[in-house]
């Protein structure tokens, strides 16, 4: 494999949208983007491929990024072990890991008869890591790699009870820690949603009915899938591991969604590209707002935040854009993102026509039974009955249209082992 190592400090030029500023990289003109990773708000490393990979690395927050690594294979992922140290994945099947300082780039792992291809990998620190590659053929399984020893050696094993492939690169994979991971199998076995939470050892089936073009989670509990249906983005929200999903019309039209991020430190704000555009929702992806920030198309790939402030949008063509504020959108910061007891969260839109998205968590399991009234009190329907929900947050949407409701005051009433609450709606015919 060919190498070549730079330290040429890439002169970038800027013109601000909003509070989002735009870095050309002029020799990545014409190029496609891959991945973006952060170790913290100073240090960041972007990949581009145009006949071959080249690896940039900031040191000041994305002020500037100088060339560090070049190779004659696509980089499809990347993520740092420490300040100074890449993990890389491959389109051959190998994981490189990469001293940037010392311009030092190992193979770690290569097995062409396990994987030809590795489409993700993540550190959670500088120790613990995981990748994956797709199924060496078509009705083989899925491999997980598994590193205690920052990146050094590697343990696979197939991802027992799943076949095939993601389809994708690392936007239908997504591990929160070492142990628990979420995955969209494609190929020539059945396309499903599945969980694992032993690395990969075995892994379950979610009942996640739509096909998955991208997946994210915050933690083991809260999480987003993506997918385009009659032109429009679609999204799945789930706030208990995957137990539950609940539908959402984003109203984004089509655009192959490329990532999502969530803000750190506050899951109800998240980010989304869909390659052409920016959208953001503050309520946990019940709502999106679109954030202009080119007069053009974007061309986005992939969204990093190391902080609730500092981010960047890995775009085509060697674009980056990074803020320092976040896009000076206000997003407050989640003091308990756990629940510690159980209530109503509210409902989108309010008042509503023809239908509504009702917001909940719960602080334990629970049998959970949800109510509606009107306003004199008279009981209109049960719309959930006695059903056992994990602890979490949990969504449901109410259509006016099922229920005959006439204009005027309803009341959701939230019924669990623990305690009742109650919501004011209102439905605007």
């Amino acid at each position: 494999m060919k190498t070549t190592f730079t330290l040429i400090v890439i002169l970038a030029f800027s013109s601000v949208y909003g509070q989002w500023i735009k870095y050309e990289i002029p020799e990545q003109k014409g190029s496609l983007a891959f991945a973006i990773d952060a170790y913290d708000q100073n240090h960041a490393a972007i990949t581009f491929h145009k006949g071959e990979s080249a690896v940039y690395y900031s040191e000041d927050g994305g002020d500037n990024w100088r060339a560090v690594l070049s190779v004659d294979e696509t980089i499809i992922d990347l993520s740092f072990i420490d300040e100074t140290t890449l993990a890389l994945a491959t389109d051959r099947g190998k994981l490189y890991k990469y001293d940037i300082p010392g311009g030092e780039l190992k193979l770690c792992f290569e097995d062409s008869n396990v994987t030809e291809i590795i489409n993700y990998v993540e550190f959670f620190n500088e120790l613990e890591g995981v990748a994956m590659g797709d199924a060496a053929s078509g009705n083989g399984s899925p491999v997980i790699l598994i590193t205690n020893d920052g990146g050094e050696n590697w343990e696979y094993h197939a991802a027992g009870g799943i076949g095939g492939f993601s389809g994708d690169i690392w936007r239908r994979i997504d591990f929160v820690d070492k142990s628990t991971g979420f995955f969209y199998s494609s190929g020539l076995m059945p396309q499903r949603t599945y969980k694992t939470t032993d690395s990969g050892n075995s892994w379950n089936e979610l009942p996640h009915e739509d096909p998955v073009q991208l997946l994210k989670f915050y933690d083991t509990e809260r999480g987003i899938t993506v997918h385009i249906m009659n032109d429009e983005n679609v999204i799945n929200l789930t706030g208990d591991g995957g137990a539950s999903w609940t539908k959402i019309n984003t109203g984004i039209e089509k655009g192959f969604p490329n990532d999502l991020e969530y803000l750190p430190e506050n899951p109800s704000f998240i980010r989304y590209t869909n390659y052409r555009g920016l959208y953001y929702s503050d309520d946990g992806g019940i709502t999106w707002y679109e954030e202009k920030i080119s007069d053009t198309t974007l061309n986005a790939r992939d969204i990093e935040f190391a902080t609730a402030e500092r981010g960047w949008i890995l775009c085509d063509n060697g674009v980056v854009f990074k803020t320092r504020n976040n896009g000076n959108v206000l997003a407050g910061v989640e003091e308990n993102p756990l629940p510690n007891e159980s209530n109503l969260l509210g409902n989108y839109p309010n008042p509503f026509n023809p239908s509504t998205i009702i917001h909940w968590r719960l602080a334990k399991p629970s049998s959970v039974s949800v109510i509606l009234y009107d306003a004199l009190g008279r009981k209109v329907a049960d719309l959930l009955k006695g059903k056992a929900y994990n602890a979490g947050e949990h969504f449901f949407k109410l259509d006016a249209s099922s229920f005959g409701l006439t204009s005027g005051i309803y009341y959701v009433v939230l019924n669990t082992n623990e305690r009742i609450e109650t919501l004011k709606i209102a439905y605007v015919k």
